[in-house]
Parts: C-alpha cells; sequence; structure tokens
C-alpha cells in the first residue's frame, strides 16, 4: 500500500504501529522491507523522494562536500524511489578479492572486513534479486522488482 504524505490528508490510520519502520526505499532500504515482510511484520517504508524523479524533490541534496574529494551530491544520489541505484541501469557486479586490496591507497582506503565475511552471502542476494549464483560474467542484471506486490507500506 502506497501513501504520498504530500497529497494525501495525513491520518491516524497511516501512523498505525509498525514493526519496523525503514528510511529510505533504496536498495537496502527495499530488500529489508521484504525480507521483513515475507517474515510476517507489517513494515513502513519511508522514502523522501516520490516515485518518479523530479527537480524539485533532487534539488534537496543540493550543497556542499568537505574533506574528501567526491561529486556534487545532486548528481550521485537520487531522491525517489530506488534512490541511487537508479543510476546503475540495473547492472551491478560481485565483490572480487582485488576489491578489498586497497591498502596501497593508505590505512584510511583499508575495509575493516574481508572479502569472505562479504562473499558468504552472495547466493543469499542472488535469491533476492532472482538472478544466477553461478555467473560466466562479472556482471549482473537484476530484474525491477514489483513492490506492490508486497505488503509493507511506502510513505
Amino acid at each position: 500500500m502506497l501513501f504520498d504524505l504530500q497529497s494525501e490528508a495525513v491520518t491516524k490510520k497511516i501512523f498505525k504501529k509498525f514493526d519496523t519502520i525503514i528510511v529510505g526505499a533504496g536498495a537496502a532500504g527495499i530488500t529489508t522491507a521484504i525480507t521483513l515482510e515475507k517474515s510476517g511484520k507489517s513494515v513502513a517504508l519511508i522514502e523522501g523522494g516520490g516515485l518518479e524523479y523530479s527537480e524539485e524533490s533532487q534539488n534537496i541534496y543540493k550543497g556542499n562536500v568537505n574533506g574528501d574529494p567526491y561529486f556534487d551530491l545532486d548528481v550521485t544520489r537520487l531522491r525517489y524511489l530506488g534512490g541511487s541505484t537508479n543510476h546503475w541501469g540495473g547492472w551491478c557486479r560481485p565483490f572480487e578479492k582485488i576489491d578489498f586490496q586497497r591498502n596501497y591507497l593508505g590505512e584510511q582506503y583499508e575495509w575493516p572486513i574481508k572479502f569472505e565475511e562479504v562473499d558468504q552471502y552472495k547466493n543469499e542476494a542472488c535469491s533476492i534479486l532472482e538472478i544466477e549464483t553461478n555467473l560466466s560474467s562479472n556482471l549482473m542484471l537484476i530484474p525491477m522488482l514489483s513492490l506492490l506486490s508486497f505488503n509493507f507500506h511506502l510513505l
């Protein structure tokens, strides 16, 4: 069930008690909401943007980046359903051991975990994304999940 808090009257029904409230409807938020919903939990998934891209919403990300050199936030982050995964175009790749070998860049760039600690979850992640686990390529195509087929509440 979807509620747009910018266009609908806010009622007590919308703000009922949920087992879990997740802020951010990107890859992690959506996956967590679906997993919890499948286990019988009532979930509210809160997204700051709308169902589709809008300049008005995206402009909220404009700001200054201080510290490490980085791209403008309003370019690298997307403020609508799916979040920054909308940049991916449906493509991603699994981590490789070399991705965790960053000590040549300096101590601050080293991963606090090892490749094996992440790789153990690859089969589960592939199952959630409905993709093969024995990929012949480093690229994976992620099918679009039908959000409306689940019973969590998008606020």
